[in-house]
């Protein structure tokens, strides 16, 4: 690969779960599927469990709405902070050294877990923040790459542009 940007790497579990909360925050999906799970499945169950004798009326109207909240709240918050640091733990990519290489013809990898080429068309989209780049090979499916891993920030300004000569629906502009 010639003219290419090296990089090289290992993945810690912090970068997985700012990773999964970059991807998180990119998906509409994920804020209406919250907003659905509160409204047609938590808070009619609340109302139907909750027995009126229990509270006045007025406390008895809220119960359902607060029980609705508390346990959006304690579901967010698993699988918020939970749930992305389970998946690092269980990746063989945690902790392994990763060295590799980008030019216009796309991406060549190495590591102690094998050799990886992918030319850029197998890129579905990627995203950027503050400290990562994430590659998608499919909608739901990315690999993040931290800046770190460049050797300074003229490397990661021109892996920027190279990502967005080669990836048409790229969302480099989402940067913190």
């Amino acid at each position: 690969m010639s003219d290419s940007i090296t990089f090289k790497f290992s993945l810690t579990e912090e970068d997985f779960v700012q990773a999964s909360h970059v991807h998180a925050f990119s998906q509409k999906r994920w804020w209406i599927t919250w907003a659905v799970f509160f409204g047609l499945w938590i808070v009619p169950l609340a109302a139907v469990l909750l027995d009126k004798g229990l509270a006045g009326d007025a406390l008895y109207r809220l119960l359902p709405f607060l029980a609705g909240v508390a346990s959006v709240a304690v579901l967010f918050a698993l699988a918020w902070f939970w749930q992305p640091r389970r998946a690092a733990r269980g990746s063989p990519y945690l902790g392994v050294e990763m060295e590799g290489a980008a030019s216009g013809d796309g991406l060549a990898m190495h590591s102690r877990l094998g050799k990886q080429e992918a030319a850029w068309s197998t890129y579905f989209t990627a995203l950027e923040s503050a400290d990562h780049f994430l590659l998608y090979p499919a909608k739901n499916s990315y690999a993040p790459l931290p800046k770190r891993a460049f050797a300074g920030e003229e490397d990661i300004d021109r892996f920027r542009e190279l990502i967005r000569a080669s990836i048409s629906s790229a969302g480099l502009l989402d940067r913190e």
